[in-house]
Order: structure tokens, then C-alpha cells, then sequence
């Protein structure tokens, strides 16, 4: 596998970071995974394991016809059919990893007053469509979403090469729970007052993978402060043994002792160079390709936009979604037809960008919501922005969205929006028309008037 030496450089940094703060942390049992909640996927997994293949493919096709005949009705229809303009919703639906940050902070935010933004939905889905200035709405939830926005509402997404993106998720999955292995397990750091932050631990899908990676670090970290110590009793060679680093800002490179912990900008005689570590592969983290074989990762990361753009993933609103999922698993023929699902949802969506060309996709994206690339950038609060930041440590939420009492408030609520919404229509018409009624009354008795006075005295 072949990595570009930036990219190798800028993640090598967060691995060595492993290696300085190893030494801080104490022995732990952790169990990666145990709460870190999720749909009844593997448990519909599990009994699907004892069905022969045909059992498998009849106890999916309910499911999967239901499912298809409501895409197909769907796209007959497509949500975005329509021009966008400030009544409207814009949904960026924001595949992870696919510089959907970039995309949504540094240019969608920016051509939005602030008035008109959302509330911050990655933790959690916040809607209030009878409140007019929420007209635009980014998250990581998958396509099952629309079912609770608005009608008239426009998607847009942003998408990337597959390979790339499993990477990426994995230096992100390491770099993030890293920055965790510096504050003691269990201790939460307090966020700045005034300065509130949505915490990469609360958002699918890093709320199943960072906690998780994270546990696995600090066992590797124990393990390997449990080996070095035992080579310093026997002798102390490893105390020249020294490793190449450069700071995170690119500062200078300097050279720093695991043993010892002594830090130097030249090495002396006798002191020891280790070899560069390889990022993907060595004892401070989790290997990559243990990550990908990871039921987690496969649950979370595997085929992830595809599953985003149907709406099954295993944050998904749609009831049947980890059902759905074992079929497009275990089923050639589902798995042909939901490909074909999801193609034609991109090609109903308003706009869909590629990463590898995100100057051209944004150029593109301005183009077709008519937006002015050359125009002043509106500034303000950023209530709809997502911050990656010094995160404080929290629990993990359950991802599952499917078919419980969330799904159910939310579609009360907007049921409740809608209502409010429609009646305060009426209220602005029968204003209107009361606003009519008076003028013509006033205009009749005006003219009444003047008739009056036109009438002979003796009348």
C-alpha cells in the first residue's frame, strides 16, 4: 500500500503521541466495544447463520420489496426538484470523511446568514421546522432522514473514493482517541464557558469507533510499558535508543528517548536511531488491517456512503435498517438492486461533489443553488458550525436510531411544526384579509360620505 509522505508524516505524529503519553497512564482491563451500543444487527446476523441460503433470501423479501417500492415511489418525486430559496431546507447529508467538514463550515455556513442556520445536529437531530430561519441542516444521518424534513427540502452530499475514505477513518479513529490517552481514564475536562463544542465522542460514527480505539491504545500502552520496563532491569542499552520526531506545526525535528525521556536536537555517540515506525502497522495502535476485519469498522465503515445514501446504516431512522442490511450482506440479488437504489438517489440529489476535486465540486455546488462565490461571506455565531477540537472525554451514545422512542418525538414534533407552521399561514391570510376588509369598508364609508354631501339640502 502506497501512502503519500505528508499524509504519513502528519499521521505519525499522533502515533508517536502514543508512545510520549504510555508512560502516564495506568494499568487497565478495558473491554473495547462493550458499550457501545448499536441495532440488532448482529443478532439478526447471528439467527441468520443457522438459515440456508434460500431460508435467508425468503425472510428477506418483505423486507426488501417494501423497502424498494417506497424508493421507487420516491424517486418520482425526488426531494430536490426543486430550486432552493430561504422558505426552503437545504439537508447537506455528510458522509464522513469526505471533507464534508470543509465543504459545509467553509462554504454552505459562510452563503448562509446565520439567522437562517439549523441547530448543530451531529450528536443529535435537531429540527424545528416551524421556525422559518432553519434552512440549513447538516449531520451524519443517512437518507432515512428525509422522511422527517420537510417536503420541499433539497439534498445535497459530498462523496470519495472508497479506499481513501477507510483511511482516512482510520488516522482520524487513531488521532482522536489519542489526544484522549492524555487525560486520565475517566476524568472529563470542562469545555470553556461561552464556547460550547459538539464532542467528536458524541457523533456516529466516531462514538462507536473512538471509545473503542481508544480502549485498544491503552492496552497496547500498557503492554508496551509492561515490556520496556522489564529491559531496563535487565540493561540499560535502551536508555540511548532514541526516535526521530518533528512537531505537530511542522517545528524542528528532534530526537527523544522512550526509556529515559530525555529529548535532544543532536544525537552523541553512542546513542542509538530507531527506525521510523510504519503508521499502519506497529505495536502503539491498532494495525490497519485488523481495523478493517473489525465487526465494528464493518458495521460502521464498510461500504458506509452507499449504505448513507440508501439510509441503513446503523444510525438509520428506517425500522428495518439492520434487517435490510444483513439482506444486502448475505443476498447477491438484494445486494444488485440496492446498488441501483442508491445510483439513482445521487442522480436525484440537487448537487453530489467529489472530494479529490472539492475547488470544483464547491464552484459546482455555488452554480446550481445560485450562490455568489465572488460575494461577501456572511460572519457571525457559529450555532450551525461542527468544531473538531480538544474534545472532553464523555460516554458514548447508542447510535441506533431505528424505530423507537427518538424516531417517534421527532415525528411528533415535526407533525407539531407543521401544524404550527400551517396555522400561522392562516393567521398571516385572515390578517391580510381582515387588513382588506377594513380598507374596502373605509373606502365605501368615504365615498358614502361624499355622496351625501353631493345630495341636494332639500333631500
Amino acid at each position: 500500500m502506497v501512502v503519500g509522505a505528508t499524509r504519513q508524516s502528519r499521521f505519525l505524529f499522533y502515533v508517536w503521541q502514543i508512545l510520549l503519553t504510555a508512560a502516564l497512564q495506568g494499568p487497565i482491563k478495558p473491554d473495547p466495544g462493550s458499550q457501545l451500543g448499536g441495532d440488532p444487527w448482529p443478532e439478526w446476523s447471528r439467527s441468520a447463520e443457522s438459515l440456508a441460503s434460500s431460508e435467508i433470501e425468503q425472510e428477506c423479501r418483505q423486507s426488501v420489496d417494501s423497502f424498494l417500492r417506497r424508493a421507487e415511489s420516491s424517486l418520482q418525486s425526488p426531494l430536490g426538484s426543486r430550486h432552493p430559496n430561504p422558505r426552503d431546507m437545504l439537508f447537506f447529508l455528510h458522509v464522513p470523511r469526505t471533507a464534508g467538514r470543509t465543504f459545509f463550515a467553509c462554504f454552505l455556513k459562510q452563503a448562509t446568514p446565520p439567522s437562517k442556520r439549523c441547530a448543530k445536529s451531529y450528536d443529535i437531530l435537531r429540527l424545528n421546522v416551524s421556525v422559518e430561519g432553519c434552512g440549513l441542516l447538516s449531520s451524519h444521518d443517512d437518507y432515512s432522514v428525509t422522511a422527517v424534513l420537510p417536503p420541499t427540502a433539497t439534498v445535497i452530499t459530498q462523496i470519495r473514493d472508497p479506499v481513501d475514505r477507510v483511511l482516512s477513518a482510520y488516522e482520524f479513529a487513531v488521532e482522536v482517541a489519542s489526544r484522549h490517552l492524555q487525560v486520565p481514564l475517566g476524568v472529563r475536562t470542562p469545555r470553556p464557558p461561552g464556547k460550547p463544542r459538539v464532542d467528536t465522542r458524541n457523533v456516529w460514527p466516531w462514538s462507536l469507533l473512538v471509545p473503542w480505539m481508544e480502549a485498544d491504545m491503552r492496552m497496547r500502552a500498557a503492554k508496551l510499558r509492561s515490556t520496556r520496563d522489564g529491559a531496563l532491569k535487565e540493561n540499560n542499552t535502551s536508555r540511548r535508543e532514541f526516535v526521530r520526531l518533528r512537531g505537530h506545526a511542522g517545528g524542528w525535528a528532534y530526537y527523544h528517548s522512550l526509556a529515559s525521556g530525555a529529548s535532544k536536537e543532536e544525537l552523541s555517540q553512542g546513542d542509538v536511531l530507531l527506525p521510523n515506525l510504519d503508521p499502519y502497522n506497529n505495536p502503539l495502535a491498532m494495525p490497519l488491517r485488523e481495523f478493517i476485519e473489525h465487526p465494528i469498522v464493518a458495521s460502521t465503515i464498510h461500504n458506509g456512503a452507499a449504505l448513507q445514501v440508501l439510509g441503513l446504516t446503523n444510525y438509520s431512522h428506517h425500522r428495518d435498517a439492520a434487517k435490510l442490511r444483513g439482506c444486502v450482506a448475505e443476498v447477491p440479488s438484494v445486494r444488485e438492486a440496492m446498488v441501483r437504489v442508491a445510483v439513482q438517489r445521487l442522480q436525484g440529489m440537487y448537487h453530489v461533489g467529489v472530494t479529490d476535486r472539492l475547488q470544483e465540486s464547491i464552484t459546482s455546488a455555488a452554480g446550481s443553488l445560485g450562490i455568489n462565490l465572488t460575494g461577501p461571506a456572511w460572519r457571525g455565531k457559529a450555532d450551525a458550525a461542527f468544531e473538531y477540537g480538544d474534545e472532553s472525554v464523555a460516554e458514548a451514545e447508542a447510535p441506533t436510531r431505528s424505530d423507537g422512542p427518538y424516531s417517534q418525538l421527532i415525528h411528533l414534533q415535526n407533525q407539531t411544526d407543521a401544524i404550527l407552521k400551517e396555522l400561522s399561514r392562516k393567521q398571516k391570510e385572515l390578517e391580510q384579509l381582515r387588513q382588506s376588509s377594513y380598507n374596502s369598508g373605509s373606502a365605501n364609508a368615504v365615498s358614502a360620505c361624499f355622496s351625501l354631501r353631493a345630495l341636494p339640502a332639500s333631500a
